[in-house]
Formats: C-alpha cells, structure tokens, sequence
C-alpha cells in the first residue's frame, strides 16, 4: 500500500478534467515513480546489505578485543604457574587444569564458525517483495513514465551482484532446499498482471 497509495493517488484522485490538472497529475506519478526507483530503493539497500554488514563488524571489533584481553590474561596466568616454585600441589593442578580449559576455549573461540554464526539468517522474503514491486512499477505505469523499464532493468542487474554479495558476505550460509517453483509469489505475479491490465486500460480512457 506505501509504494502503490501515492501513485494511484496522482493518477485517479488528485485529476481533473482540464488538460493542465491532467499533466500536473502525469508529472507526480513519473516523479515519483523516479523516486521510489532510484532514492528510495538505494536507501533500502543501504539498510538490508551494508547497515547489518557494519554492526557486524563492530560486534567482531569488540569481540576481538576481548579476545585479546583474554589472551592476555592467559598469559599472565601461565607466567604465575611456570614462575612460582611455593605454589603447592593442589594449587598447581587447578591452575594448569583452568589454563588448559581456558587455552582450548580461545582457540575455539577464534575459529571464523563463530563469526558466521553472528551473521543473521538469510530470508528471501524481501528480495522477493522487491521484485514484486519492480515488476509492478514496470506493468502498471511504463505507459505513463516511458523509462520505468530501463530504471528498474538497471536496479536488477545491480540487486544480482549484491544480493550475491549479502549471501556470502552478510548473511549466515543458507540451507539448500528442493522447491518445485517460486510457490505463492507466482499466483501473486498473476494477480498484479490483472491489476496492470485493468490500471493501464483505465489510464487510456
């Protein structure tokens, strides 16, 4: 409804029956049209792909530091166990059995699993609405914006490399699935098809 209201807005409500309320109304459809393509959807792919990359990384810079303070503090303990001659028996053996624990658990910490495990999951949900509505945009207005294709063929060219690179850069590794087709969304591609039939009929009228 936010990407649709405005559009069909300009081009039904906010009309008239004069020519230069008409052409007022084509211009904010095609403006706006401009807009959802170009600001708009480079802005939410700001927010989906690099946002998440950059918390990321500043969740690895302070996990890193605290490994590194960890790792520090080992050292020091081991400089405590190896140093000190008075220390008794019993002493020693929880010592080194704490140094053994905490040496495996860093190097296990350290392992790059852990930091694929902090990525979020991959959900295609959203690539899947974005296309949705690039197709919509392309069937429902082109008679009015000429260019809506040529924006929105540019925009998919660009989302094929970065959704490529979310996959493998910013997202946890996703689990293959069998799957017969694209499920729902193709109903809902036929049902944007009739809506684009009726909108662009109407347009002509």
């Amino acid at each position: 409804v936010t990407y649709f209201a405005a559009l069909y807005y300009y081009a039904y409500i906010s009309t008239g029956a004069d020519q230069a309320t008409v052409d007022n109304s084509i211009l904010r459809v095609a403006t706006s049209l401009v807009i959802y393509l170009t600001v708009a959807h480079w802005w939410s792919i700001f927010l989906g792909v690099y946002v998440p990359l950059l918390i990321l990384r500043w969740r690895l810079y302070r996990g890193r530091l605290k490994l590194k303070t960890e790792l520090r503090s080992l050292n020091v303990l081991e400089r405590i166990y190896c140093n000190d001659e008075k220390m008794g028996a019993e002493e020693a053996y929880r010592i080194e059995k704490t140094i053994v624990n905490k040496r495996i658990l860093l190097e296990q910490a350290q392992s790059k699993i852990w930091e694929e495990m902090m990525l979020p999951e991959y959900d295609p949900f959203f690539d899947y609405v974005q296309a949705i509505i690039h197709f919509a945009y392309v069937a429902c207005f082109s008679a009015v914006f000429p260019l809506t294709p040529i924006l929105v063929l540019g925009n998919q060219l660009i989302n094929m490399r970065l959704h490529a690179y979310k996959i493998c850069r910013s997202r946890r590794r996703p689990l293959a699935q069998k799957t017969g087709g694209i499920g729902v969304w193709a109903q809902l591609l036929h049902i944007v098809t009739v809506i684009a039939i009726l909108t662009n009929c109407s347009l002509m009228v």
